[in-house]
């Protein structure tokens, strides 16, 4: 059996923070991550398109652009942000600015 190598992939979940949470905080976490959550909702609506023209142009040129693979990553990147910061994972609200691990 082949023993399981860790790659270089472009997400990459980091998480620093406390375990301890405010009870005030996970008492209205959900409501609070409502705008998180329509926003990735919005970005999974997006990268359905995008991935529909995308496989178009995969047909065409071979390959899948740059932009629609760097959009999809961010895109990821922000969803799992946002479920991590449901589920209590994370203390820090998922961020639009610096990518997935700002």
């Amino acid at each position: 059996m082949e023993q399981f190598q860790a790659r270089e992939h472009p997400i990459r979940l980091v998480n620093d923070d406390d375990l301890r949470r405010s009870r005030v905080t996970v008492f209205f976490r959900l409501l609070l991550a409502i705008p998180a959550f329509l926003l990735a909702y919005v970005f999974r609506l997006l990268m359905s398109v995008l991935a529909f023209v995308g496989w178009f142009y995969a047909l065409a040129t071979g390959r899948m652009s740059d932009g629609i693979e760097n959009l999809g990553n961010y895109a990821l990147g922000y969803e799992a942000q946002t479920v991590a910061y449901a589920l209590l994972v994370t203390e820090r609200y998922p961020s639009l600015g610096g990518g997935p691990t700002a």
